[in-house]
């Protein structure tokens, strides 16, 4: 199997896309965890879950890393193959670079809201 050449901005400018969507993809199953009980500019989340609801805390922080990171690396492809003479494909380069900046973005304010404005429920 061959891997892919890296140093070719068409390959980079594909990748960076392909980074790009799978950080995007990431976006709305954080959104729905972070802000599933978001009320009055609090989020309620309980300290001891019990069944499902005890995943939520650690997949909040595993979606917003992935997301951030993903983004991050989309972006960083994206805008080192753009504007390139040998690019074949700047609107992937674009493409990539948009996606990847709107995932950092967005997952970054998701994070900060979640550690900003989540209350424990007292039983």
């Amino acid at each position: 199997m061959k891997l892919p050449n890296f140093r070719l901005y068409d390959t980079q400018a594909r990748f960076a896309t392909y980074l790009g969507l799978v950080a995007a993809i990431m976006l709305p199953p954080l959104a729905f965890f972070v802000f599933r009980h978001y009320r009055e500019s609090i989020i309620w989340y309980h300290p001891n879950p019990q069944g499902l609801a005890r995943f939520r805390v650690p997949l909040i922080y595993i979606f917003g890393a992935a997301s951030v990171g993903v983004g991050l690396l989309g972006g960083l492809l994206g805008f080192n193959s753009l504007g390139q003479k040998r690019n074949d494909r700047q609107g992937l380069s674009w493409l990539g670079l948009a996606l990847g900046a709107l995932s950092v973005t967005l997952g970054g304010l998701m994070l900060f809201a979640w550690l900003k404005l989540k209350e424990a429920i007292i039983t």
